[in-house]
């Protein structure tokens, strides 16, 4: 009940460090992988992913690694204090999401895109429906 009423926040207090998938370029640091949770596609909700559990960060980093798109950016794990993440993010004129552990851990084969649209749908049922977990589907 804490985290939904600190909202998207919440990792701000109760973690010592997040981990996001950071990308380079020829010239060096270029920016985070960054997902529009606005699922109509049209760029105006643009959010910096950030993981609660490394190793998820670390998956989601190899699957874009394996990614065309993503192609020379060196997709690689990197673990910040939630303070730091929220001044990069500020720089970056950006929001921040944050995957709670297990919910959003890409497997071999999945595309950017999967990736994305795990995100988008973990970020909408956390934070806009404040469900902790999917509801079971009707068989």
């Amino acid at each position: 009940e804490e985290e939904r009423a600190q909202g998207e926040g919440w990792w701000r207090t109760q973690l010592a460090q997040v981990a996001v998938v950071a990308l380079g370029s020829a010239d060096g640091f270029a920016g985070f992988f960054t997902v529009d949770v606005s699922f109509e596609g049209d760029g105006s909700s643009p959010r910096i992913v950030a993981f609660e559990d490394p190793e998820d960060a670390f998956l989601a980093a190899s699957v874009l690694a394996t990614h065309p798109d993503f192609s020379g950016a060196n997709p690689t794990m990197l673990q910040l204090e939630p303070d730091e993440l929220v001044a990069e993010a500020a720089g970056l004129r950006s929001e921040v999401t944050v995957m709670k552990a297990g919910k959003v851990r890409p497997v071999p084969g999945d595309d950017a895109a999967a990736v994305a649209a795990a995100v988008t749908e973990e970020h909408y049922q956390r934070y806009v429906l404040g469900l902790d977990h999917l509801p079971e589907k009707a068989s």
